[in-house]
């Protein structure tokens, strides 16, 4: 029995030693962590909403929309994103609605989506963790989210690394 232990341990050390058998395991907890990451999209255009909810989808994210400052809340409070993509000009007040969500779910990373350039310093001041500007570049979006859940895309000497 002993013999047989020591063999697989063997087989199991040599497989694990396989760069690409790391690779994979490595990119499968990154899967996993996206996975388990649940994005809130908050837009009054619907055709945004399912635009951005489409495409977060796709790349592995749990997406839910709202298309009000009301059902956000609601959504918000039963859902628990780790990230919300919330529209500045929502007929209730993006930044209203930006206030209410830091008081109610103070760890989620909310993410101010505007064409206004100029009153980003006013979104961070109220708890925004960053601004993206309209339109959006659905590539530097991922980026953006990625790197702010920190879930990485390239192997980094095997470590992992992410928020679950």
């Amino acid at each position: 029995a002993l013999l047989y232990v020591t063999i697989i341990s063997n087989v199991i050390y040599w497989i694990w030693d396989k760069p690409i058998i790391k690779s994979l395991v490595l990119v499968g907890m990154r899967v996993f962590q996206m996975i388990n990451s649940k994005i809130l999209v908050v837009d009054d255009e619907i055709k945004a909403c399912q635009l951005l909810s489409k495409y977060l989808s796709r790349k592995w994210f749990s997406v839910q929309i709202a298309s009000n400052g009301q059902e956000a809340l609601i959504k918000a409070m039963e859902f628990k994103p780790n990230c919300i993509l919330l529209d500045v000009r929502m007929p209730q007040g993006g930044v209203k609605l930006l206030t209410r969500l830091r008081e109610e779910l103070p760890e989620t990373i909310i993410f101010m989506v505007s064409a206004i350039i100029e009153a980003n310093h006013e979104f961070l001041a109220k708890g925004a963790h960053s601004c993206i500007d309209k339109p959006v570049n659905m590539e530097a979006l991922l980026s953006t989210i990625r790197q702010a859940l920190n879930i990485s895309t390239t192997p980094r000497g095997g470590e992992i690394s992410g928020r679950l």
